[in-house]
This record gives C-alpha cells, structure tokens and sequence, in this order.
C-alpha cells in the first residue's frame, strides 16, 4: 500500500492492489490522535471523554462513509464492488493522511498568525467536546477581536490548506472511480454524496 498522497492515482491503485486494513485503520485515527496533542500543546487540559469521543467519531465518521458508498456501489453494479472492499478502505483512508498534514499546517499556523489572547480563545475552543461549539466560539472570538489575527499571513495559510482539502476531495473520488469502475460522470455523482455526508457526520 503506497502512502504518497502527492501521486493520488498510484496511491489509490496501490490499496486496490495490495490492500492494508489494519494500516488503514490505524490512518484513520492519526489526525485526531494528532489534534489531541496539538490541543494539549496550546494549553488546553487533557480529558478523557473528549479524546475518547474525538477517536470513536472518526471510526464512525470512517465507516459510516465507507458502508455507505460501498452499499450505493453493490446496488447499482453489484459485480464490480465484489471483492473490493479491504481496497476501497485502504483507499478511502488515504484521504486522512491529508487530514493529517491539515491538522499539523495548524500547528505551524496558528502560532505564527494568532496573539496571544487569540491563541488562549483557540485552546478554550480546542476543549470542547463538539466541533460545532468550538467552531462558534473561534467565530466570536475573530468577530470580537479582528486584530488578533494576522490576516496575510493567515490567508496564506488558508490557500495550502484549501490545496489540501481538493487533493484530499480527489482521493475520495479515486477512491470511489476504482471501486465502481464507473465514468466521471457516475464517480462525481457518488463523490458528492460523500462529501455529503462527510459534512454531516462531524457535528454529530
């Protein structure tokens, strides 16, 4: 299973090929792992729950996604899915490895463009157990305090990390192309009902 992310159609062809569950699984977890140390690093305290909350909705998140397009796939070419599913797993954890670099850009990004007081509202949000929450706070804290963050440096910031979003979107689509061996057309239809419900599943 090839993990370079930069070559998505090689990576991609190499999890149908030689498929690896257990790697998969363990990509799966690493960016929240990771968000949970970063947390702890910008001064939020450490609690069980939320890290135990945090690793539980990304294997749901994860399955729930996979079973679902796998299922869309069997109903409307059965033949194709057959046989195919540790492949498509190995391939749709891919898509956290670009999570992954998101998660660590943060790291870098957030010190460099937040003040101090910004830095103490990013850890205050980081300590809430809903994604929903913590989003709403940082948002009130930015339409607060405007000058807290360096806008250039943080666009700047924004523009790689939309770079990311669209590599990791695509390795979604690869992903989904391979496992019905369907055109652009039928592989953009199922894409978009992943996305879907990747934006669903987070604020559960």
């Amino acid at each position: 299973m090839n993990l370079n992310v930069l070559q998505p159609k090689k990576a991609v062809e190499s999890a149908f090929k030689k498929p690896n569950v257990p790697l998969a699984l363990i990509l799966v977890v690493l960016p929240s792992l990771a968000s949970i140390a970063s947390s702890i690093v910008f001064g939020a305290p450490f609690k069980v729950e939320n890290a135990v909350y945090s690793i539980v909705l990304a294997y749901v998140a994860f399955f729930v996604l996979a079973f679902v397009i796998f299922a869309l796939v069997a109903i409307l070419k059965g033949s194709e899915a057959k046989g195919k599913m540790a492949g498509y797993l190995s391939a749709l954890s891919l898509v956290k490895i670009a999570s992954l670099a998101i998660v660590l850009l943060s790291v870098v990004a957030i010190p460099l463009c937040f003040s101090p007081a910004a830095m103490n509202a990013v850890a205050a949000a980081a300590n809430e157990t809903s994604p929903g929450i913590a989003v709403g706070m940082a948002a009130a804290f930015v339409e607060e305090n405007p000058n807290a963050i360096n806008w250039p440096l943080f666009s700047v910031f924004l523009a790689i990390a939309a770079i990311i979003l669209i590599l990791g979107a695509y390795l979604v689509f690869l992903g989904i192309k391979k496992l019905s061996n369907t055109g652009w057309l039928g592989a953009v239809a199922l894409a978009i009902i992943a996305f879907i419900i990747m934006g669903v599943l987070p604020v559960i």
